[in-house]
């Protein structure tokens, strides 16, 4: 089947894999992104460092950036202190290369401030978490 490309661009569209900016004149912003295992290595890698803790992920969510190519990963991390798991908490970053940066927030775990901060910067990617 031959597809014109306002009928392809219409399927692609109407699947949820990009994101629209609406307030920005109706243009592509985001795609959803799969991470691949060598990206998850990278995510594990940068928040074992910054954390400095065993880490263990749920809920990983990435999406890539059109304008730029740079992928934004958010989700749920615990560590683990002395043998016990922490509770999960939010965390968000940016993966450059074969580099995870977490994004930077103050506050630690459950603050209502921290999590409000990663869940903006999540929601700004088009993450939805």
């Amino acid at each position: 089947m031959r597809m014109t490309l306002p009928a392809l661009m219409c399927a692609v569209l109407a699947s949820g894999c990009e994101t629209i900016d609406e307030s920005g004149g109706g243009y592509l912003t985001h795609s959803s992104h799969r991470l691949t295992a060598q990206e998850r290595a990278s995510v594990e890698t940068g928040m074992r460092a910054y954390l400095k803790v065993p880490v263990a992920f749920s809920g990983l969510s990435a999406s890539y950036r059109l304008a730029d190519g740079g992928v934004a990963v958010c989700g749920y991390v615990s560590g683990s202190i002395s043998g016990k798991s922490t509770p999960p908490s939010l965390f968000g970053g940016t993966l450059l290369g074969s580099s995870f940066v977490p994004l930077r927030v103050p506050g630690k775990g459950q603050d209502a401030q921290r999590i409000a901060a990663v869940r903006a910067f999540c929601q700004s990617e088009q993450i939805n978490i």
